[in-house]
């Protein structure tokens, strides 16, 4: 089912891995409690595979500015319009 998308929105590291060694484009959000070093501690960052960006919670509880970002980044890479006026 995920090499049947145009790209991926997740806070499962699975499936970011799985969609991303798939090529599919994959926005991972990362909630704020959660930020350890491997993350480095700043928002969007490239993982093992091009094809995913890291989108890191400014403030625990709310996702707005994350989730906001991450569907940016997944309307781009997914070379759609935002036909629902997100």
């Amino acid at each position: 089912m995920i090499s049947c998308d145009d790209a991926v929105i997740t806070v499962d590291r699975a499936v970011a891995h799985f969609a991303a060694a798939l090529g599919v484009p994959v926005a991972v959000l990362i909630p704020a409690a959660q930020t350890q070093f491997r993350w480095k501690h700043s928002g969007m960052k490239q993982l093992l595979f091009p094809s995913a960006k890291l989108f890191i919670q400014n403030k625990p509880g709310d996702w707005t500015e994350s989730v906001d970002a991450a569907w940016c980044y997944t309307l781009e890479v997914a070379g759609t319009n935002n036909s629902m006026g997100l």
